[in-house]
């Protein structure tokens, strides 16, 4: 590691932001914990749900999405731009649309807000902005507790949409939400004594990232393959584990650095065994001893934002190492018109 690297990363707004995620996750846990409750009870009498989202936000939605499916709910996750081509022709009472932004103001999220009240819908919102259009304009509004975001990739606020989305899950499971407590404890546990160590194997990442994972997993594989292509301005792709092996290994080279997503007693060997021989760069995030990013044992609820947090940091330090500005990548905006 360079040491100037690591300095002028710990100087950037995302880096602050990063470590201000326990904290944010911490408020959030106590201020929607009704709205979350009303949601749950929304969604044990629905007879669908559309979750909406773009980005980093549709990344959270195809958590929930596992969440609502694993509990007998039919749900769906639908990028915001194509949200029209998925809609029922007739009204629908019985339908929840769940719509995730953090500003509650991009053109895409608003108008399918519009679409899926058009339709009859029940709507509930997961944003970051108490007074924005969606947040007004939603039957059920829960608001997180990030704090503006002033750099351009959602770090902050995509841990305290997963929180929200954890809290709903343990609604509906009926459990004590004070065991949702300690997420803000494991997170700041994992920053303090971690951060070091995922910054050793940032340095060695390479010109090209290609994320697995399975489940919600592959969620934060394309969370992370959009923090790297965000921020750094590298070409970037995320698979489920196996389907890596259907085509695109094909393009796998020595250029290429490959982060795996694992949990525990998952079968991954027989993959890793087949990237080995195109490439000697492999980073493995997981619970095993083994793995080059260790994380600590914690409930499954837990692990989505818990795995957020190295794919974040590695995105920043590699976005400094090439002289890249993560706070204000060139060609994008926070809210998208």
């Amino acid at each position: 590691m360079e040491p100037d690297h690591i300095a002028r990363m710990k100087g950037t707004i995302m880096f602050k932001e990063i470590n201000f995620s326990p904290e944010a996750v911490r408020k959030t846990l106590e201020s929607v914990r009704q709205e979350c409750s009303y949601t749950s009870e929304l969604l044990k009498t629905s007879k669908y749900v559309y979750i909406v989202g773009s980005g980093t936000s549709y990344h959270a939605g195809m958590v929930l999405q596992i969440g609502l499916l694993k509990r007998g709910i039919p749900a769906v996750t639908v990028k915001a731009p194509e949200f029209s081509h998925y809609l029922p022709e007739n009204e629908n009472s019985e339908i929840t649309a769940i719509l995730i932004s953090q500003s509650g103001e991009s053109r895409d999220i608003l108008d399918s807000l519009y679409a899926a009240k058009d339709k009859g819908f029940s709507t509930v919102c997961i944003t970051n902005t108490r007074d924005s259009s969606l947040s007004v304009g939603s039957d059920i509004s829960i608001v997180t507790e990030a704090g503006l975001e002033k750099a351009l990739a959602a770090t902050k606020t995509f841990i305290t949409a997963l929180a929200a989305v954890d809290l709903i899950i343990q609604e509906l499971d009926g459990k004590n939400p004070e065991e949702h407590d300690l997420l803000p404890t494991n997170l700041k546990d994992y920053l303090d004594h971690s951060t070091d160590k995922v910054l050793k194997f940032a340095a060695t990442v390479r010109n090209k990232v290609v994320v697995l994972g399975n489940g919600y997993l592959h969620a934060l594989a394309l969370e992370g393959a959009l923090k790297f292509k965000e921020t750094a301005t590298i070409e970037t792709e995320a698979y489920p584990v196996r389907e890596y092996l259907h085509g695109p290994i094909q393009s796998l080279n020595e250029d290429t650095t490959v982060i795996l997503l694992h949990r525990p007693d998952e079968e991954v060997e027989a993959v890793m065994e087949q990237i080995k021989k195109q490439t000697g760069s492999i980073i493995r995030i997981g619970f095993d001893e083994d793995d080059e990013i260790r994380l600590e044992n914690v409930p499954e609820d837990h692990m989505p934002a818990l795995f957020a947090l190295p794919l974040q940091l590695m995105a920043n330090y590699k976005s400094v190492s090439l002289g890249r500005d993560p706070d204000h990548p060139q060609h994008l905006t926070k809210v998208v018109k």
